[in-house]
């Protein structure tokens, strides 16, 4: 016997909004990984000094990319300069260092760079010390994410939580159908009786007159 209608009502909704926030989640996070990763306008190897071409113009940002828990990066400085001027290219800190990993590899963000045309560009990494692992290391620059990750990341998070309380409210409703509560069973009807004194009465009323008298009824009493 089902507890109450609401809670019927209630299970098809928690169900839309639990399939609505998994279609979400689902879009955010592939949103992150796309733009976390960004757009490759330019990669190359990690070396002391090469020329990259980039073919856009205004800020970019330089990854590091690598192996799962590479520290290769650390410690290194970059600079950028035009190959054609020979002009070195504004630089500063990213406020937020991604990272993007995949099945094998992670990608770092560096370093930003304010281009002003686009064109061939010489990168000059120091502090770098050739190893064995620099084969498996790489350099690539990308436009910058700018709002759009914070957005997808906020996304994910609102929608993750829509997805774990929609599925503790279907938890909840189902446990209310299994078990219903005592206000939602059946109420006895009350069962009703005169008192023992009063039946007593009203018997020695009957047995001395004919006619029994109205004036003093036996009240019953109800006994739920």
């Amino acid at each position: 016997m089902l507890s109450d209608p609401s809670t019927i009502m209630t299970l098809p909704a928690l169900a839309a909004a639990l399939a609505s926030a998994l279609v979400v989640l689902a879009v955010a996070i592939a949103a992150l990984r796309r733009i976390a990763g960004g757009v490759e306008v330019a990669r190359g190897p990690l070396v002391a000094r090469q020329e990259l071409r980039i073919d856009v113009a205004g800020p970019v940002v330089l990854h590091g990319e690598g192996p799962h828990l590479t520290r290769r990066f650390a410690g290194l400085t970059f600079r950028l300069a035009d190959r054609a001027t020979g002009q070195r290219v504004p630089a500063r800190r990213v406020w937020m260092r991604t990272t993007t990993a995949g099945r094998s590899r992670v990608r770092l963000a560096l370093m930003r760079f304010d281009l002003e045309r686009p064109g061939v560009y010489r990168l000059d990494v120091d502090g770098l010390a050739p190893t064995a692992d620099d084969a498996a290391c790489a350099v690539v620059v990308t436009p910058p994410s700018g709002l759009g990750l914070p957005l997808a990341i906020l996304a994910t998070i609102a929608a993750g939580a829509t997805a774990i309380a929609a599925l503790v409210g279907i938890a909840w409703a189902c446990s209310a159908r299994a078990h219903p509560s005592a206000s939602s069973r059946p109420r006895r009807r009350p069962r009703c009786r005169r008192p023992r004194r009063a039946r007593y009465r009203s018997r020695v009323a009957g047995a001395s007159s004919p006619l029994r008298s109205t004036s003093d009824p036996a009240r019953p009493t109800c006994i739920g």
